[in-house]
């Protein structure tokens, strides 16, 4: 549901609704989205992932090499972005043999998409499409359009993934993100709700707190999901639970977290605690990546949709084993087609081919979307609070940072035009997450600063999780990020 982008009227009233005409919004919101999801290109899609799993890695290559070619053809002749930049550097699509010729192609940045969306957006050759926001793990938030069937493509390729765990359309799913299905500053139950189409139990992520997951834990086992989803941060919160009071009545068939980095501590907690395999899956909004965990903990590039690079500081290629940024080409839209597209996060180059038997390029782990947990007055944990940003478009960046569990502190790098109004929707839309107790200080700032191996924190915040015995220290704030990516980076690569 996009009740986070509704109207503050809007989201009101569906607050004072009882559960079950909440239950019936969110059917009649899954019947309205069902064909644009889940329509012809999606069965298609599907489909040819399946019949193509099993391709040698001489048949991928070529495969993406050809789609590769297709989208920048289709970018020089149908975007003016890409018509003027392939003019000005001399570069001819057709004239393409190899993916290092991407190279010829510079960088395409957050800021220059928000700049110049408009020339960025395919004249013909398109189709329907779909508009749709992404906010970044950096706060900066975009407005993007993709094509109806890059839409319905990029949700075969998630049931696709599924299907790696025997998941398949019609089984049943919980979902723990960042959806609001419970007013902010409630603590009354139920913190979730049922989609009768999808047969779905979705499940608010900002009210998880020691008080309520032993709500959460016995929705999930009335329910009993073969598939439980979510941002990492919430379901690991809910494993600690389990654990910590040793439930074993919570068994699905897999679970998948994503829109965070999961980190190994957390995924060996979720796994004794839900007794299966955790994955990972790595998308963003742009639909410029779609990379697959597998079980030997490779995350594969799903090559029908992108090519992903892992480029060193100087533009050159990471060597195996070496971390470096991910650079993304999508070749799903031809809407807004995104080359080079840095999304902002980084992971670690990889060579030769996984034993699983998915012959695609593969990284040995993805590095970013690392965020602390605020921990509200209430007791609440909220973590994914990016969202908060979506719509802020005179905000260039932002960082949130908790030194106790009263307040919050949000540091804003304004673009011009940022004003009060902006301001106050910002507090708005922090409130709806972490509800009215909890003190929220603005300050605008020029910069945010770095870490010292170069990455952003979106969240960092001094205040331990407080569930069970089982609380990890590296979500204290005792930790600096870069340890937490050493040691993270060191436990996937001695996994087995």
């Amino acid at each position: 549901m996009h009740l986070s982008y509704s109207d503050p009227a809007t989201r009101a009233l569906y607050y004072r609704l009882p559960a079950f005409l909440k239950d019936l919004v969110a059917a009649t919101y899954s019947l309205w989205q069902h064909s644009s999801r889940f329509g012809e290109i999606f069965a298609a899609q599907l489909a040819e992932l399946e019949r193509d799993r099993y391709r040698s890695a001489e048949e991928i290559r070529e495969d993406q090499l050809t789609r590769l070619k297709q989208i920048l053809v289709h970018a020089g002749s149908n975007v003016p972005y890409y018509g003027q930049l392939f003019k000005e550097t001399g570069f001819e699509p057709s004239s393409v043999e190899s993916l290092e010729d991407l190279r010829r192609i510079p960088l395409l940045d957050k800021e220059t998409v928000g700049k110049r969306r408009s020339e960025l957006i395919a004249r013909s050759g398109v189709g329907a499409t779909v508009a749709t926001h992404t906010s970044g793990t950096t706060g900066k938030g975009l407005q993007l359009r993709i094509s109806q069937k890059a839409y319905q493509r990029s949700y075969a390729c998630v049931w696709f993934h599924y299907g790696w765990a025997g998941i398949r359309r019609g089984d049943r799913i919980a979902t723990l993100a960042g959806h609001p299905v419970a007013a902010p500053n409630s603590m009354r139950p139920p913190f979730w709700l049922r989609d009768r189409v999808e047969d779905e139990l979705i499940f608010s992520s900002q009210h998880i707190a020691p008080s309520t997951l032993p709500l959460y834990a016995d929705a999930l086992a009335d329910f009993r999901p073969a598939l439980v989803r979510g941002y990492p941060s919430s379901i690991y919160l809910l494993a600690l639970y389990l654990l910590a009071v040793g439930r074993t009545d919570l068994r699905p068939k897999a679970v998948y977290t994503s829109s965070e980095t999961l980190l190994d501590f957390q995924r060996r907690v979720m796994e004794q605690a839900f007794a299966c395999r955790v994955y990972s899956y790595y998308g963003n909004t742009e639909r410029v990546a779609h990379l697959l965990e597998c079980r030997e903990g490779n995350f594969h590039v799903l090559t029908e949709t992108c090519v992903v690079e892992v480029l060193k500081p100087d533009g050159s290629a990471a060597a195996p084993g070496e971390m470096g940024e991910m650079v993304c080409t999508s070749l799903l839209d031809t809407a807004m087609p995104l080359i080079r597209y840095q999304v902002g996060d980084t992971g670690v180059a990889a060579a030769g081919l996984c034993s699983c038997g998915f012959n695609t390029p593969i990284l040995s782990s993805i590095i970013g979307r690392v965020e602390d947990i605020v921990v509200t007055p209430e007791g609440r944990h909220v973590g994914r609070l990016d969202h908060a940003f979506k719509d802020m478009v005179n905000v260039k960046e932002a960082q949130i940072l908790q030194e106790d569990v009263n307040s919050i502190q949000v540091k804003i790098v304004p673009r011009e035009g940022f004003g009060p109004a902006d301001a106050r929707a910002l507090v708005r839309e922090l409130r709806l997450r972490l509800g009215e107790q909890i003190g929220i200080r603005l300050e605008t700032v020029d910069h945010i600063a770095r870490t010292a191996s170069g990455k952003f924190r979106f969240v960092g915040s001094k205040v331990p999780i407080q569930i069970g015995s089982l609380a990890n220290p590296s979500l204290s704030g005792t930790e600096s990020p870069d340890d937490v990516v050493k040691r993270n980076s060191l436990l996937h690569r001695s996994r087995g």
